[in-house]
């Protein structure tokens, strides 16, 4: 059986990932929370490309989620710094 998936592929990281940055305005604020939320409440109403779902994952686990919501979250409330979105599982 082949699963066909359409989450971004983290290990290969596109140029011009920007984590957290999913409206793609080249700021990680309030909106790209919403985006993220949006998203999961709806996806085929509230598309994301490509470039919007890798910026997305923020915690690299190919899957966009609450998880990556919260991450974001946490850095637009000065709770982590810009450096954890993105970084890789351990």
């Amino acid at each position: 059986t082949t699963v066909v998936t359409t989450e971004p592929v983290t290990e290969d990281i596109p140029d011009g990932t920007m984590y957290g940055d999913v409206t793609g305005d080249m700021r990680i604020n309030v909106a790209d929370v919403v985006a993220v939320n949006m998203y999961l409440l709806n996806p085929e109403v509230n598309v994301l490309t490509m470039e919007q779902k890798a910026n997305a994952d923020c915690a690299r686990d190919k899957k966009i989620d609450t998880s990556d919501s919260a991450l974001i979250l946490n850095y637009v409330s000065m709770l982590v710094p810009v450096t954890d979105l993105g970084k890789a599982p351990q």
